[in-house]
């Protein structure tokens, strides 16, 4: 793979984490094979078939390639990581946000900055609710920003296809269950220290430039369902941030052994369930299919 510079943490995250805090036609043919998406069998005729998930996408992305519909029409229930509205149904969590997705008593942003962060985040201060006088933390910030990079390129969570599925399995009557809740996924942002809630924001400040070659690249390789391209781009993260690698296993394969552990019931049981995920949490050895395949059961990868 050719060599390129890594791309901001939170920009990558944005790709492969459903957060609750996302803003909320090309033909078939161009579609190449293999897809993102994996068949497990289960001990007693229960399957599921697994697919990688961009939860931030483009009206390009559509339709998908026909393996996905096909195995899709199979499915009597669909899983994804959280459901769309989970935030809004969620007053207790939005009041966490508010209570500690900001500072209080006056206190501001800018003041929990040190001097070159505040230099790189000054060129965005006017896209921030407020300004200079935002009162949000750094990893709010991060997101807020990053939210809005991407969509000024085009992507949004309303083309993301987890969010996709859902509509069709709605149209189809099928029942959607989640594997987390909303207090798990934003705990992982609530739940930060101070020093990587500002190392989180300075990771995507200095990558801005660099956001929209990354999300090309990462769409090529998932729409070509390359996984070991789609990896190389999302886990050099790993290698730009290694301060952040604590927080980045736990943000991917604490939740993969997790995750793991919550679709077992769905495979034990008779029948077929599909699975959307964010495709970060289905590549390499270490993704949720990987781990299957390492406790014996069949694993096809289309």
């Amino acid at each position: 793979m050719a060599q390129r510079r890594a791309r901001g943490l939170a920009f990558a995250l944005a790709v492969v984490l459903t957060t609750a805090l996302a803003f909320g036609l090309a033909s078939a043919a161009a579609w190449a094979s293999p897809s993102l998406l994996w068949r497990v069998s289960g001990t007693e005729g229960g399957e599921l078939y697994i697919l990688g998930s961009i939860h931030v996408g483009n009206p390009e992305m559509y339709p998908l390639d026909p393996a996905i519909y096909e195995a899709f029409g199979k499915a009597a229930s669909l899983v994804v990581e959280l459901q769309g509205d989970s935030l809004q149904n969620s007053p207790v969590m939005l009041n966490k946000v508010m209570a500690k997705g900001f500072y209080q008593n006056g206190e501001t942003l800018l003041m929990h900055l040190d001097e070159r962060q505040r230099e790189l985040l000054e060129p965005f201060l006017d896209l921030l609710p407020m300004g200079g006088k935002t009162n949000m933390k750094p990893w709010l910030a991060a997101v807020t920003l990053d939210m809005i990079m991407l969509t000024k390129l085009g992507y949004s969570s309303k083309y993301g296809v987890d969010h996709y599925f859902q509509m069709l399995a709605k149209d189809k009557g099928l029942p959607v269950h989640s594997l987390e809740t909303v207090e798990e996924q934003l705990g992982l942002f609530l739940g930060l220290s101070e020093e990587d809630s500002k190392l989180l924001l300075e990771s995507s400040l200095i990558e801005f430039s660099e956001v929209e070659n990354f999300m090309g690249e990462v769409m090529a390789a998932w729409k070509d369902g390359d996984e070991a391209e789609f990896a190389d781009a999302f886990f050099e993260a790993y290698e730009r941030w290694p301060k952040l690698v604590p927080l980045l296993d736990k943000i991917i394969y604490e939740r993969n052994e997790v995750m793991y552990q919550r679709l077992l019931p769905y495979l034990e049981a008779k029948g077929t369930t599909f699975v959307v995920i964010g495709s970060g949490h289905v590549v390499t050895e270490r993704g949720i299919p990987g781990l299957f395949k390492a406790r014996g059961y069949q694993v096809e990868k289309f």
